[in-house]
């Protein structure tokens, strides 16, 4: 099978289709600023790309975090450049990057599938799971794929039985007959897919872990308002977001999370209308994304949780952990220094 294989049309009205949401998506969800994590993510973007030292086995690198975290949105930030982007050549289409979503149930032949259709190709009856991962291979070959990303990975490590090693195999088996860089992005447990292989786990840089950003800590805090104060800059003239009452309530409101945070920044755009934003449309935001029956009612989110715009008192020792019970490790930072009174 050659590269006539590929379903031009297909492919690039996926791009399209994606360019388009990404337009339609501007505003506050185009902002990303490079905080801590941010930055330290971008170094280890970079090597896996052009590792250092020639560590040219090294060609997967997890990204994880808890849902919300800003996985998705740091990824699409990295491979904003022209270079990432697919385009027509005489000799066919070129897909330097490949976004897959992973099947929530997954097996080789059903991941092999995903990324057959994500390259335009047609699905034969009956087709073998060896046949299908030959045809991936070739596709990734004569497209010139740099990068795969495989979005929601997690599901790979809660297969059962011996699915987690053998999911593992099938991504090595990309690693080894192709030269392109592997991101596997999901929830914590990721981790477990690549230490179930030891093949892979060889071929793996330490993962990218976002995590919330926590008020306790000073570089968190300071990360935390810097991103206020860019999006307050642009979209909440009449507040200041970025003002110490109103950054701790956002964090509070929000658990840390930069996923959660543009949700409630753009239901309150959104309330307000042609107005300029206030407290109150803050207010109203969270009520109209948690409502009564969030309050105090889910475990995961720990015994207490209100909207902070309502006059209630923030608790000093407030930790994201509480609200995303075991979904990540607790991060070691020095917390804020307070000053003597």
């Amino acid at each position: 099978m050659d590269i006539k294989a590929l379903d031009s049309r297909s492919l690039m009205s996926d791009h399209d289709a994606e360019a388009n949401a990404e337009s339609e998506a501007a505003g506050i969800s185009s902002v990303f600023v490079f905080h801590q994590q941010a930055a330290s993510a971008r170094k280890k973007f970079q090597a896996l790309m052009t590792p250092p030292g020639g560590a040219t086995e090294m060609r997967c690198l997890p990204v994880i975090g808890p849902t919300g975290s800003g996985k998705s949105k740091l990824l699409k930030t990295l491979t904003r450049e022209k270079e990432w982007e697919s385009s027509r050549l005489p000799s066919g289409i070129v897909v330097p990057k490949l976004v897959v979503k992973c099947p929530q149930h997954p097996t080789n032949k059903g991941l092999a599938e995903a990324i057959l259709l994500k390259f335009g190709a047609k699905i034969y009856p009956r087709e073998t799971e060896t046949h299908m991962t030959n045809r991936v291979l070739l596709h990734i070959q004569n497209a010139g794929t740099k990068l795969v990303i495989i979005e929601e990975a997690q599901h790979m490590a809660s297969a059962p039985g011996n699915g987690k090693y053998e999911s593992g195999d099938f991504l090595k088996i990309l690693l080894i007959d192709t030269a392109c860089r592997l991101v596997l992005e999901g929830l914590p447990t990721v981790k477990d897919l690549v230490k179930a292989n030891k093949q892979l786990q060889r071929r793996s840089w330490p993962a990218i872990e976002l995590r919330p950003l926590d008020w306790r800590f000073q570089q968190s805090q300071s990360d935390w308002r810097s991103i206020l104060k860019q999006i307050g800059a642009q979209y909440f003239p009449a507040i200041s977001l970025s003002e110490v009452v109103t950054a701790q309530a956002l964090n509070w409101a929000t658990r840390g999370l930069l996923g959660d945070l543009e949700q409630l920044l753009n239901t309150a755009l959104m309330i307000a209308g042609d107005q300029d934003a206030t407290h109150d449309d803050l207010r109203a935001a969270w009520d109209a994304i948690h409502g009564e029956d969030d309050i105090n009612t889910d475990p995961n989110r720990g015994e207490l949780w209100f909207n902070p715009w309502n006059g209630e008192s923030i608790p000093a020792n407030f930790k994201p952990a509480d609200f995303l019970a075991g979904t990540f490790e607790v991060q070691e930072e020095q917390p804020v220094k307070r000053r003597k009174k």
